[in-house]
């Protein structure tokens, strides 16, 4: 299999916070990045130390990209903790171990969630250019009213749902978007 992962100091940088802008130009249609898919449920954790997304598990059918190969190359082996470094369409860097996932896609690929206020201006606005992510977004706002914490209402949960839902499907099969700055 080969394997076209970014190259090694950028990824470390890239993994030492939470870039959604990132996420979202690298998952877009017609990029290069290996795409893989879980296998089942996992805890996020963020093995080279960086910032981790701890509340949202690794779902089955979860789309991540490979960042990062991590083998097991100390002199003491506890276990076996071979795999890669994987960015999530959050933003988070998380790693996870072989045969953890796969590279064969999946009946219903899932994703992470993507939080529109957390978007840089520019992205938003590249975004709203589909009419389904302008009308989720505004059917978001008048549903959730500013709401980011507490209870929040069934009807904001599912708004909220349907930008996300957008949001992924346009950039799956979007083939060009802002480049972030975080990439330059």
């Amino acid at each position: 299999m080969h394997e076209c992962l970014p190259p090694p100091p950028w990824v470390h940088k890239l993994c030492d916070g939470v870039h959604p802008d990132v996420a979202i130009y690298f998952f877009h249609a017609g990029t290069p990045w290996q795409r893989f898919y879980m296998l089942a449920r996992a805890k996020p954790y963020n093995a080279s130390g960086g910032v981790s997304l701890l509340g949202e598990q690794l779902e089955y059918g979860e789309e991540v990209i490979a960042l990062r190969r991590r083998d097991n190359q100390s002199g003491i082996q506890i276990n076996d903790n071979a795999g890669y470094d994987v960015l999530r369409w959050n933003g988070a860097c998380v790693t996870i171990h072989d045969g953890e996932f796969t590279t064969s896609e999946p009946r219903r690929k899932g994703h992470s969630r993507v939080e529109w206020r957390y978007l840089s201006d520019n992205l938003q606005s590249a975004l709203s250019a589909d009419p389904a992510i302008t009308a989720s977004s505004r059917d978001r706002r008048r549903s959730c009213q500013g709401a980011t914490l507490g209870i929040v209402s069934q009807e904001c949960v599912d708004s909220d749902r349907r930008l996300i839902d957008d949001i992924v499907r346009f950039v799956r099969t979007c083939r060009t978007l802002p480049e972030p700055a975080a990439l330059q």
